[in-house]
């Protein structure tokens, strides 16, 4: 009697585990967790080459700053964008203080599938924090992985009150 107990707790036990590990809702849940990981990667990845990407000299030299720097996490739609009209492009304007990256508050899925990242590019001089300023990038799913394929910045003034 207590063996067959034992036996039929044990088969339910591994019953159970094999219905978590099989649950359709899970896995989808561990996948969208994974993308929002990628999407947050990917997003810090871009801040980090902002100051990579001077924007104050000549277009030309803008231009292939752009397209060696955002080529690999931009649509390419948006890397001819901005090589074709640089003041778009997110960069540094100046060469103090610079973009040192972005910290993001948040990555929402949209019902498109896409993924919107929120946050703000975070100014530095060699003394520290001098401002923020908010942005947003679209983030798309593709079979490589994910891509921003759209990015804007906002006023820090507007956001600021």
């Amino acid at each position: 009697m207590q063996r067959t107990v034992l036996i039929l707790l044990g088969a339910f036990a591994a019953g159970f585990a094999l219905v978590q590990l099989f649950n359709p809702a899970a896995l989808l849940r561990d996948v969208e967790e994974n993308r929002s990981d990628e999407v947050r990667v990917l997003v810090s990845q871009f801040g980090e080459r902002l100051q990579l990407v001077p924007l104050m000299g000549a277009p030309e030299v803008a231009a292939q700053a752009i397209q060696e720097h955002y080529a690999p996490l931009v649509h390419e739609d948006l890397v001819e964008r901005w090589m074709y009209n640089p003041a778009e492009a997110p960069g540094r304007r100046t060469s103090s203080p610079y973009p040192d990256r972005i910290e993001l508050d948040s990555v929402v899925k949209q019902e498109n599938g896409s993924y919107l990242a929120s946050g703000a590019i975070v100014e530095e001089t060699s003394t520290g924090e001098t401002g923020r300023t908010p942005v947003t990038a679209t983030v798309a799913v593709v079979d490589s992985g994910v891509i921003i394929v759209a990015f804007s910045e906002s006023d820090p003034e507007a956001t600021s009150n």
